[in-house]
């Protein structure tokens, strides 16, 4: 029984470490294609640029969240845990008609919003027709929410990391021309047709997979009590996800009247690197892991939870430490020189996502395990109102490094408040050699951020590689440990 049990736990890792490589794969791709436009956005228009672009998808996407109110993670949450196929293609075909109505809803909204947008975004009425025009964008995102949501729920990571390969590519070659074209003025344009080309990519591969015809409008809303649970969890969710878009918009916002549209440019770029780098590991945790834990009972989630942490914690270590090393190269050549004043945040900001690789994985307990009262306790007012002060403290005191200070310190108070809760409600159980692979994780990022901000030009400095070098240690040390406790 013991053998078999250590089996199974050798089969799971190995699964989440399969799919995270897989994920991390179609990652590396998205971030070339990222930083391919994000080079060519930098030349054709700049940092005001890059603002105005941040602002255009910050403004939009609490739209996003109030049409999807919140249905595609509870959505996938269900869809796993249903394995009756008949029951399972009714809740898909209910949910395919749910998103159609929701993308109509949602460009409607922006639509009609389009003056209000335009007045609190830039203070000013100039940019409404931008807003009217970003409505196609908000169909689509959600058009595409729906199709993302289908592939995750049924735990289809092929056709997800194809169709994002697919979508990556696509989107940023046919975007790419209205920069060059257009300036500014294609900013919107260039937006739009980036959302549209991953719809489609995930619209695809989704009909290659899923055989289920979208229900009738009158036959969804005859059996909405189907979905009647689903929905009281996404509406939770849903404002769970305006709190953070709103919070998130208050933040831009804030930077803007504090610093300038320049310095929203500089705290994009930098955070819209790292996290495109970071996610080469947590992409797949809301495809593989997060259905895995919806499902899992109460014995087996410990070591589901542990294997993640160890694996997050493992493979972000190094690819944070190299970033820190190579980042005054990196700004240069994927950038221009105007950013390099975003290497001290972007050092900061790689310190902060290992501390959120132990963080993410415990926050997707509360996620799959908790009530509706506790999730909006925790997630929707607790750790929305600590991430808003914390950064607003964090710029004013500090600017652009404050914000990469605040984020480390945000994260690592989520895992103080997520341990406490899951360890009291939901059994989670740690075992000792977790809290010292962290630690030892952390202890050796936080040298090579004293380091490299000791070093601030790493040009010719040889420190800095070294210790990213011996940062590679991690992934084998990782490997040793399961092999030791039987998971590998």
């Amino acid at each position: 029984m013991e053998k078999a049990e250590k089996s199974e736990n050798a089969r799971n890792f190995v699964s989440l470490l399969r799919n995270t490589f897989l994920m991390g794969g179609t990652q590396i791709v998205h971030i070339l294609m990222t930083l391919i436009k994000g080079k060519i956005v930098a030349l054709f228009v700049g940092l005001a640029g890059t603002g105005l672009s941040s602002i255009y998808w910050t403004a939009t996407s609490w739209i996003q969240q109030l049409a999807s109110a919140g249905l595609p993670l509870a959505a996938v949450k269900d869809i796993a845990k249903e394995h009756e196929k008949e029951k399972r293609d009714f809740l898909i075909s209910l949910i395919k008609r749910f998103f159609s109505v929701a993308a109509l809803c949602g460009a409607v909204i922006c639509l009609l919003l389009s003056p209000i947008l335009s007045f609190i975004s830039f203070a000013d009425y100039g940019h409404t027709l931008d807003f009217v025009y970003l409505s196609l964008l908000v169909w689509f995102a959600v058009k595409g929410a729906g199709e993302l949501t289908l592939l995750q729920g049924l735990n289809q990571v092929k056709p997800l990391y194809r169709a994002s390969i697919v979508g990556s590519v696509t989107g940023v070659l046919t975007g790419l021309p209205f920069y060059w074209l257009l300036g500014m003025k294609g900013i919107v344009w260039a937006l739009i047709i980036a959302s549209a080309a991953t719809f489609l990519s995930l619209k695809f591969y989704t009909s290659r997979v899923v055989k289920v015809r979208i229900s009738p409008f009158r036959t969804a809303w005859d059996n909405r009590g189907v979905i009647s649970g689903t929905l009281k969890s996404g509406i939770v969710l849903f404002i769970g996800g305006i709190m953070t878009a709103v919070s998130n918009f208050i933040v831009i916002s804030f930077v803007r009247g504090i610093g300038g549209i320049d310095d929203v440019g500089s705290y994009q770029s930098a955070y819209n690197i790292i996290w495109q780098i970071s996610a080469v590991v947590f992409a797949a945790m809301s495809v593989d892991y997060y259905p895995r834990l919806s499902r899992s009972e109460a014995e087996d989630m410990n070591t589901l939870v542990e294997n993640q942490i160890f694996i997050g914690v493992g493979l972000t270590v190094p690819i944070m430490c190299l970033v820190m090393a190579f980042s005054e190269i990196a700004v240069k050549i994927l950038l221009t020189d105007e950013f390099l004043l975003i290497l001290p945040v972007l050092k900061w900001f790689s310190f902060a996502m290992v501390i959120k690789a132990v963080s993410y994985p415990l926050g997707y307990i509360a996620l799959a395990k908790a009530n509706r009262r506790l999730y909006f306790k925790l997630e929707v007012v607790a750790l929305n109102v600590l991430n808003l002060t914390g950064l607003v403290a964090g710029f004013y005191f500090g600017g652009l490094i404050g914000l990469g200070i605040a984020l480390s310190l945000i994260y690592s108070i989520d895992i103080l408040i997520y341990v406490t809760v899951c360890r009291r409600l939901f059994g989670l159980k740690i075992g000792w050699k977790l809290p010292a692979f962290v630690m030892a994780g952390l202890l050796y990022t936080g040298l090579m951020l004293a380091v490299s901000l000791a070093e601030p030009e790493n040009t010719g400095k040889t420190a800095p590689y070294i210790v990213a070098a011996l940062s590679l240690i991690f992934p084998a040390i990782l490997m040793k440990i399961r092999r030791e406790e039987g998971k590998l």
